[in-house]
């Protein structure tokens, strides 16, 4: 009888979010006859809650922060190492960018201080979710970031890139070539039949978002506010840091009636089927498993050309590009979608093909299983 591979998927916050989402569909569906898995994260929120009732072994690591911090970083990078020692993994997988560097510096000193017969040296695997250098951020502070991220990958065995885009960014530097690896985000089917609506109920256009400045949920709100006299309702899904400046926006524009601020949900998917255009205008994305989701729902979508979201939507065939930040042209994509239920209809079904096709989620787990056995 083989013994199981043991991986150690590692990342900074514990809330609900598409890194933690990917963390968690690959930690409950990798076979458990071959794979032995836990994951470190910093706090007992949302992600630690979902592995614990799939009887997923979590590590509560309390130094880590997402914000950095130079004299807890080497905190981290200590327990890390600590933590490292004692589960003694065959895979370390690290997941988004601060934490894939001090987790591969981590993984790189733990070997030299074990008892080199107890156990092979770990393969350290990296995927960015989206690279840090390309948030928005002063030209000096990406060029920072750009360096840290290819000392990341220099340090990792293997890379997971999850969108053309950023592959594209990284694949002519240097001696990493051969650490790179495509592999798309999978999503499993939504459940649930599309709610008829009554003639002259208003158009619904949503969002499930993390509320944080790389979401870009402002400029939609504003965009909203030129349209408050169509008969339209907006509808945002998520929590984090912008909630009050959000709430202020809704506020001074005297669109309250027309836009909700739900919070977070743990069933977010069950409002697609709700909706009748998804909306997302992010400023620095990967490949978003929210449009993925709103694919398979039949969704239309209005989205700004970032990370893999090209990947995903055909530019009027299955959804409206606009600028990010760009508040006219957000105004006018959507326009043109609650105008026309028509055009809505096929935008959604051109979208739900694509998803189905291209994003299985027995796609993400296989390519990633094999990456693994490598």
């Amino acid at each position: 009888m083989h013994e199981k591979t043991k991986i150690l998927y590692v990342i900074t916050k514990s809330n609900w979010g598409g890194a933690q989402k990917y963390i968690f569909e690959l930690a409950i569906n990798l076979p458990k006859d071959k794979f032995d898995v836990a994951v470190v994260l910093g706090g007992n929120g949302v992600l630690a809650g979902k592995l614990q009732k799939e009887h997923i072994k979590t590590i509560n690591l309390p130094s880590l922060e997402r914000d950095i911090n130079f004299f807890r970083e080497f905190i981290v990078l200590f327990d890390l190492i600590k933590i490292f020692r004692h589960e003694k993994p065959n895979i370390i997988h690290l997941n988004s960018s601060k934490i894939g560097g001090l987790g591969s510096l981590a993984g790189r000193i733990y070997p030299l201080l074990k008892n080199r017969r107890s156990t092979p040296n770990p393969k350290i695997v990296f995927t960015a979710h989206g690279f840090a250098f390309n948030e928005d951020r002063p030209k000096i502070v990406k060029m920072i970031l750009f360096i840290l991220n290819y000392i990341t990958i220099l340090w990792s065995h293997k890379v997971i890139i999850i969108n053309e885009h950023e592959l594209n960014q990284v694949k002519s530097l240097p001696f990493i070539q051969r650490k790179l690896e495509l592999i798309h985000l999978g999503v499993r089917p939504i459940t649930g039949l599309r709610v008829n609506k009554d003639i002259g109920s208003p158009v619904a256009i949503g969002t499930i978002s993390e509320l944080t400045k790389n979401k870009g949920l402002q400029y939609v709100i504003e965009a909203i506010a030129r349209l408050k006299n169509k008969n339209i309702t907006f509808t945002i899904i998520g929590e984090g840091e912008e909630r009050n400046h959000l709430t202020s926006l809704i506020y001074q524009n005297n669109i309250a009636d027309k836009v909700q601020l739900l919070g977070f949900k743990e069933s977010a998917t069950s409002y697609l089927n709700l909706f009748d255009i998804f909306t997302l205008t992010s400023v620095k994305e990967g490949l978003p498993y929210s449009i993925l989701e709103a694919g398979l729902a039949g969704l239309p979508v209005v989205a700004s050309n970032v990370g893999g979201i090209g990947e995903i939507i055909k530019k009027d065939k299955s959804g409206i590009f606009v600028e990010p930040k760009y508040v006219e042209l957000i105004v006018v994509a959507l326009s043109q979608l609650i105008d026309s239920p028509t055009l809505r209809k096929t935008f959604g079904q051109n979208l739900k093909k694509t998803v189905e096709q291209k994003f299985s989620i027995e796609q993400m787990i296989e390519k990633t299983k094999a990456l693994y056995e490598k």
